[in-house]
């Protein structure tokens, strides 16, 4: 085998390179730079069971291409310094940057059969765009499920986080700003596993046994622990450390069925205090086998913040920590006062993150108005028992019209909303 067919997928947008077989982990990185037109800041290849494995060293491409090829080709996905538009996809010039091979075979456009719903473009500052202040600090709460049912991603989870911290150290290496994480899960109960440390650390230090599933969601009891957690650390921080922007990163993939301490409400009045001044946290929620703009509308959070998932699906999982990723660097980049649709999930996240579901929007029951004063429905057959036994206003069996003329002098005749 001279040459080796890969399938580079980022965000959902694959596409196709070959190397020589005796490339190393250099040239690959190369290649999909030139592929993506964005500098590669991770990978990893999936095996013939569909787990992922990290590829850092020359050492584990070997281990790539002498076990990863799968139907003719070894599939990896990447994780680029700046997230790239693909959709349009770029009018690529007769000579084509070598290495690339367009989805779909030769002469083909990139977003031929291989390409996948693609997730919005991360916000890549354009020439006069300002970037943060050099040093610019950000405080990142992640809050992960881990009951029981998330045991169908595998892998997926771990890998999920490890590229969501990869697509903010990017961005922080090329803004020259720093980020502070904390790390903790929820299933019957609340763990804080890693307390505020540099994001670099964090990377190294949240392994599998961290994310191992077992037990039920206790959803709001999660929240809060989150929440109080990152409130001590921030304010034991000294004043000249703390941070110029909170993030809190919510996911989870089920209802919530198991908290003991706290509710919706109270949730809800926590979230609200800490998206104002002077804390200015932001919330990311994505959440699975619900609706999650419903869900997160509990909480208080708008439309923006929330996005849906699929239970139980390592694409979707995949998807959504991407999209996450993106946009918290979108925020990070953001200036006060921006509007947050800017940073907010767009609907090609939504398609990308749900591909089994249309892009969600929040259900608002709708009653219909009542006047004051009108007295409440009464079903049909208390109605017909109600009729029966006012004889004053019971109509004649002759069905004479009398019976309507005598309404038109009784006391009802003057009520908003005659009874008969």
């Amino acid at each position: 085998m001279s040459e080796i067919l890969i399938k580079a997928t980022h965000q959902g947008d694959t596409r196709r390179l070959r190397l020589p077989a005796g490339a190393g982990y250099a040239e690959l990185a190369a290649a999909v730079a030139r592929l993506f037109f964005s500098s590669m800041a991770g990978c990893s290849w999936i095996d013939s069971d569909g787990d992922q494995i990290t590829v850092a060293t020359d050492a584990d491409w070997a281990e790539a291409v002498q076990h990863g090829v799968v139907d003719g080709a070894i599939r990896i996905n990447v994780a680029l310094a700046a997230a790239v538009a693909s959709t349009p996809a770029p009018a690529f010039p007769a000579d084509k940057p070598p290495g690339y091979e367009e989805a779909g075979g030769a002469g083909a456009s990139p977003t031929g059969s291989d390409s996948t719903a693609v997730a919005a473009a991360a916000a890549i500052p354009s020439p006069g765009t300002p970037k943060p202040a050099p040093g610019t600090s950000t405080f990142l709460a992640m809050l992960v499920d881990v009951s029981g049912s998330m045991s169908s991603l595998g892998g997926e989870v771990l890998s999920g986080v490890h590229s969501y911290l990869d697509g903010v150290a990017a961005a922080d290496a090329a803004d020259n700003t720093r980020t502070t994480v904390l790390f903790s899960t929820f299933s019957d109960a609340y763990k804080l596993r890693h307390d505020g440390v540099p994001l670099a650390a964090a990377r190294a230090r949240i392994t599998a046994a961290d994310v191992h599933p077992d037990g039920c969601t206790a959803l709001w009891d999660g929240i809060s622990g989150v929440l109080n957690d990152t409130e001590a650390r921030i304010a034991a921080l000294p004043a000249a450390d703390k941070p110029e922007k909170v993030v809190v990163f919510i996911l989870t993939d089920g209802h919530e069925n198991a908290s003991q301490l706290f509710g919706a409400a109270e949730i809800r009045q926590r979230m609200n205090a800490l998206k104002g001044d002077p804390h200015g946290y932001e919330f990311f929620f994505a959440a699975a086998g619900q609706d999650a703009l419903a869900t997160g509308a509990q909480m208080g959070l708008e439309a923006g913040q929330c996005v849906t998932w699929d239970v139980g699906c390592r694409q979707s999982a995949q998807s959504t920590f991407a999209a996450c990723s993106e946009n918290m660097v979108k925020f990070k980049r953001s200036s006060k006062g921006t509007p947050r649709g800017l940073w907010g999930f767009s609907p090609a996240q939504r398609s990308a993150a749900s591909p089994k579901r249309a892009p969600n929007r929040v259900k608002i029951a709708r009653t219909p108005a009542r006047r004051s004063g009108l007295r409440p429905k009464i079903s049909p057959r208390k109605k017909a028992r109600s009729n029966k036994s006012q004889s004053p206003l019971a109509a004649p069996a002759t069905g004479s019209m009398s019976w309507f003329a005598g309404l038109l002098g009784s006391p009802w005749s003057s009520a908003p909303n005659p009874v008969p």
